[in-house]
């Protein structure tokens, strides 16, 4: 189940509000796939600009010059390819949406799309980690939840009853049909 966050403030829900303007994190996991699947399903209303957003996190690249510029580039070229794959999905379900690669750590780097955007909501994949991997691998959609100033929409991936998420490709292909 969806979880939608908002902050008291300018952000704050009101009547009749829409949600216009909306930023996907993208990246190539199950709950980033739920996460577009979620947004394709939104009433046109609802989805006036939609920006699949991934983040290539360099800043995390270490390594002489060299190996760090083809690890930079190859990282980029990886999350382009992503970011691309999305919006094929996305146009088989007759949806136009627009792509960008952004660099930096996830969180942050989402969240300063969305204020130049000026987006009026986030949107983020969950995997629902819990205890020592949530503790050492942290949790993006958290992170944005906790520093966010507008409405973010978290989406759990889909798991099946031994907790391991399902196969990200039959998921790409429901939502592709």
């Amino acid at each position: 189940i969806p979880v939608l966050t908002i902050r008291e403030g300018k952000h704050s829900a009101r009547p009749g509000r829409r949600f216009e303007r909306i930023i996907v994190g993208i990246d190539d996991s199950e709950p980033s796939d739920a996460a577009l699947a979620t947004v394709v399903d939104f009433p046109p209303e609802d989805r006036h600009h939609v920006l699949l957003c991934g983040v290539a996190g360099s800043a995390f690249v270490v390594g002489g010059h060299e190996y760090r510029q083809a690890a930079i580039d190859e990282l980029h070229e990886e999350t382009e390819r992503v970011v691309k794959t999305a919006l094929a999905t996305a146009g088989k379900r007759g949806r136009s949406f627009e792509g960008r690669v952004v660099d930096g750590r996830t969180a942050p780097a989402l969240i300063a799309a969305a204020e130049q955007e000026k987006a009026d909501l986030i949107v983020v994949g969950s995997h629902g980690r819990r205890g020592l991997r949530r503790l050492f691998l942290g949790s993006v959609a958290e992170n944005v939840v906790q520093s966010a100033s507008i409405p973010v929409l978290v989406v759990r991936g889909l798991q099946n009853k031994n907790g391991n998420f399902t196969d990200s490709s039959r998921r790409l292909a429901t939502m592709s049909s």
